[in-house]
């Protein structure tokens, strides 16, 4: 592969007409942040064929341009593929050969892009053969020489967003009820050094040079990114910050935060609140659980059901107690059920018991359900534990042991 690469390289630079211009690029990556030169080298049928020298050794793309000519297809979008002479981070080749004017034939590597941003700029995307996402990508400007050529990078950034107010869930009434949008849009307006800005298209074709930051301000993990594809008919393309949501986790403040590989200094931070319609209950600080009898008989045809009428099941009461000194009684968990977790499975590894549900309104049994009983599963006898916890108050727990028989007790 590097032997027929080289002489490819060979034949090309011996043909090739004068370099029309040579560029000088910057480089934002996964494998790190370079500076180098590109060269416009010839024509190759329907192919303008482009050279990048670097440490990884040479590579050549061959980028579609029917005009044959760079000066009458600049600041338009142009595919094609490259080749490359070995470099470390590309494992595999694609599986079916490219034969070039010269007679040589090789594998190519991979899929390229050229975006023309401008006269004399672009930037170039590279995805390896079979690979999903964009594994790197520059951007490069023409001039005589490095002096000329001078980074255009970000100066200020203002990240704002569709709405600032996210509802809980898609079942909140803060979303069915209210309407508000439970994935607002994410949007930028970048200056850079030239005194030029750009919006949302840089948003999305430049994606790899923006860093979204949805953790290191959101400790209660409520809210998160949600990424679009830049080109949905090109996965290879990647992805970008599409959307804001909220995770479920919780109501509260977070702050979302954008930055460039390129400019780390420049920086934007945008405070957004997940908030809920529901109804707010106010959390208990203790409780008691109890039921109607702590025994139950493993099945209805042992000596314990036939001969001292213990039953196969038995009620659930829940009362809960608050910071004002008020009490719940009994029937916290029909009354606020959103709010209980009964858990007959944690302390229960023989799966003894199990939970049976009624209607919170029994006059829509198809509505809410709550615990209402703790029943034998008839898998064995034993002792079992029943839980109670509140999502609005997770520490406040109680739990009651539930003995599973079989003979008359």
């Amino acid at each position: 592969m590097s032997r027929l690469l080289r002489l490819t390289m060979a034949a090309l630079v011996a043909s090739a007409s004068p370099a029309l211009a040579d560029g000088f690029y910057n480089i934002y990556g996964q494998y790190g942040d370079k500076r180098g030169e590109i060269s416009f080298q010839s024509t190759q049928g329907d192919d303008a064929v482009w050279l990048w020298p670097n440490e990884e050794g040479e590579t050549v793309f061959f980028i579609d341009n029917p005009s044959a000519s760079r000066g009458d297809w600049s600041q338009g979008t142009y595919d094609g593929y490259y080749v490359v002479e070995l470099p470390d981070h590309i494992a595999t080749p694609c599986s079916y050969p490219v034969a070039d004017a010269f007679g040589q034939t090789y594998k190519e590597w991979g899929t390229a892009r050229m975006n023309w941003t401008g006269s004399d700029a672009f930037r170039v995307q590279m995805s390896p053969c079979g690979g999903a996402t964009v594994e790197l990508e520059f951007f490069a400007q023409f001039g005589t020489g490095p002096s000329d050529y001078e980074s255009v990078v970000p100066v200020s950034v203002e990240l704002f967003l569709q709405s600032y107010q996210i509802p809980l869930s898609y079942e909140d009434p803060a979303y069915t009820e209210q309407g508000l949008d439970k994935n607002p849009s994410v949007n930028l307006n970048v200056t850079f050094s030239d005194g030029s800005t750009q919006g949302n298209d840089y948003l999305q074709y430049y994606a790899d040079n923006i860093i979204f930051d949805d953790v290191s301000l959101d400790p209660n993990d409520i809210i998160e990114i949600v990424p679009w594809p830049v080109d949905a008919n090109d996965p290879s393309l990647g992805t970008f910050a599409g959307q804001l949501t909220s995770t479920g986790n919780g109501v509260g403040t977070a702050q979302l935060i954008v930055s460039f590989r390129d400019a780390p200094d420049v920086s934007s931070v945008v405070t957004v609140e997940v908030v809920s319609a529901a109804q707010q209950f106010a959390a208990p600080v203790s409780t008691i659980l109890a039921l109607g009898g702590y025994k139950l008989a493993v099945n209805r045809r042992v000596q314990a059901h036939r001969v001292s009428q213990l039953n196969m099941e038995q009620p659930i009461y829940v009362t809960a107690s608050f910071e004002d000194g008020s009490t719940y009684d009994f029937f916290y968990h029909r009354d606020f059920v959103d709010n209980v977790i009964i858990d007959a499975v944690s302390g229960d590894p023989r799966d003894l018991i199990e939970i049976v549900e009624f209607p919170v309104d029994n006059n829509r049994p198809r509505g809410a359900q709550h615990a209402g009983q703790v029943i034998s599963t008839g898998r064995g006898t034993g002792t079992a534990t029943l839980l109670v916890s509140f999502k609005n108050a997770p520490g406040v727990t109680a739990s009651e042991a539930v003995h599973v028989v079989s003979a008359r007790q």
